[in-house]
């Protein structure tokens, strides 16, 4: 007999650790192919005013369970527990306690029974009974896949809560629960009216409660008045990242530039000085780094340093550090672009070694058979910098011609340390249109901005534009999908959501065709509508 003690702290489902006696199946005869056939249950499914404390389930055949702890759903889910396999019967038992009064309860084996021959799988089964007056009829329906790539990822479950004041997603207990089935459909039987939250987790660890900042979630933005079947509840995922950016490590040795290493990739650093420090203090960001270079050696001193990234994550930290090198080394361009094909309108970004104070262009364009200097290079090119980075993005006012030839020379970077020795060239040459598929169409919506990704079989943009009318070029011979983001804050990105507070990722609209697109062919009547 296995004991199950299920207190459900936080959102623990009824899954609990059980061991299984060896089960040993006898030899020799044909070979078994039957499934275990569920032939009796007690109580009958269907039962009222059921007071007896054990719940037996009778096969066709002897049985021993397979996974019973991942695949048995008994809902809601009782306190405590035991299960004992006997020839051809499951049994449950309760304690007088455990079966709450007039309450419809359903249990469903799925897959967590096979036969002691062969190890076939007995179909799910089921059983509803109550222990009042009658059995609780209502029901919902929808699907649970991520919101990325719209995809059902195994594992999912799918949690219903009681919507008060006192909810607590990682403290709550779950009043219904069920899993996903394949294809991210879920179904939940036998509930009664009221006001509920819905959310849906994929449990990758097995733990039967959701990791904050580790596994997909799925939720709905306001609470379900349940009061008839509902049955197009559509759940989205999203690994949402709400944890705090945090240095993890510093590396201040002599003779090297002082380098903090945090938890997550910045993309904005904010220092302020506790001492006074006379702005000598120049921070380089590379990813998840970050490098203070100053203009002269600094005892150590105490910094407050700020950060935040593009989710909306953010940190705060004060460090002591010694500020004792100055490198004197070259600027270096990484990754070097060198030469290559470029694209009518593609952005050509470049990256230096190490931070500067200001950018003064002194550049030589060549644009086909056009050449420009010095202050005429505004009629060609933009350029957008960022000196903590070292980035420099050059893009055409208008586009690229037949060849590409750049030269940023030494005197356009005022360096903070070291020099600046050599010119940057850069040297392109337009692709050939022959070699490449084109996509295009157009979005019709209501959404006063949208992104218009273009993606991989790995769901990274290659693509992205903000025209309805849209057009991708350019593109290598394969397979692409298209997913249209909801821009509704306009900054751009998409945004992930906050399930602490039921705030929605912005919604994306997936365009439910694969495109397969070879060289030198058009698809061009694309239209996404929603």
């Amino acid at each position: 007999m296995k004991c199950f003690n299920n207190p459900i702290l936080g959102i623990s489902l009824a899954f609990i650790l059980y061991s299984c006696a060896n089960i040993v199946a006898p030899t020799g005869g044909e070979k078994d192919n039957d499934k275990p056939k569920l032939t009796k249950t007690i109580p009958a499914s269907g039962s009222i005013n059921y007071k007896e404390t054990e719940v037996k389930f009778i096969f066709s055949e002897w049985i021993q369970e397979n996974n019973l702890k991942e695949e048995l759903i008994i809902i809601p889910t009782p306190d405590k527990y035991k299960t004992k396999v006997s020839r051809n019967t499951i049994t449950f038992y309760f304690d007088s306690s455990s079966l709450v009064k007039n309450t419809t309860y359903y249990f469903n084996l799925r897959e967590g029974i096979k036969d002691i021959t062969e190890g076939n799988k007995s179909d799910s089964a089921t059983l509803v009974f109550s222990t009042g007056t009658y059995i609780d009829s209502l029901e919902i329906a929808g699907s649970a896949k991520k919101a990325l790539d719209n995809k059902p990822e195994k594992n999912t479950v799918v949690l219903v809560f009681a919507a008060d004041y006192n909810f607590n997603l990682l403290k709550s207990r779950p009043l219904y629960h069920t899993k996903t089935e394949k294809n991210g459909d879920f179904r939940i039987q036998y509930m009664k009216p009221g006001n509920y939250y819905i959310y849906a987790f994929v449990d990758e660890n097995n733990n039967g409660k959701y990791d904050e900042n580790k596994e997909f979630i799925g939720y709905s933005n306001n609470n379900l008045n349940l009061k008839g079947t509902v049955s197009d509840i559509n759940l989205k995922m999203v690994k949402e990242d709400h944890e705090h950016i945090i240095i993890k490590k510093i590396e201040s040795s002599k003779g090297k530039v002082p380098n903090l290493e945090f938890n997550k990739e910045i993309s904005f650093i904010n220092i302020k000085k506790l001492r006074d420090t006379q702005d000598i203090v120049y921070p380089y960001i590379n990813g998840k780094s970050l490098f203070l270079y100053t203009t002269k050696k600094v005892d150590t001193t105490s910094i407050i340093i700020e950060t935040k990234n593009v989710l909306g994550n953010n940190g705060r930290d004060t460090i002591k550090i010694a500020l004792d090198y100055t490198d004197t080394s070259k600027y270096l361009v990484v990754p070097n672009p060198g030469k290559g094909e470029i694209e009518p309108n593609q952005e050509i970004t470049i990256q230096l070694s190490k931070p500067y104070k200001t950018f003064k262009p002194i550049i030589s364009i060549k644009n086909g058979n056009k050449e420009y200097t010095n202050g005429d290079y505004t009629k060609v090119i933009k350029i957008k910098e960022d000196k903590m980075t070292g980035i420099l993005v050059i893009s055409p006012i208008n586009s690229w011609k037949d060849s590409v030839a750049i030269k940023l020379y030494p005197e356009t970077f005022e360096p903070i340390c070291g020099y600046v020795r050599d010119t940057i060239k850069l040297n392109y040459t337009l692709k050939s249109v022959e070699k490449f598929g084109s996509i295009g169409g157009k979005v019709n919506c209501d959404a006063q901005k949208v992104l218009i990704q273009l993606v991989g079989k790995d769901s990274k943009i290659i693509k992205q534009t903000e025209h309805k009318d849209f057009l991708f070029e350019y593109l290598q011979e394969g397979e692409y999908n298209i997913r249209v983001v909801d821009d509704q804050n306009g900054n751009s990105l998409w945004d992930q959501g906050d399930y602490r507070t039921r705030k929605m990722p912005e919604i994306i609209y997936h365009y439910p065709d694969t495109l397969k697109l070879k060289a030198n062919w058009e698809i061009l009547d694309v239209k996404i509508s929603f």
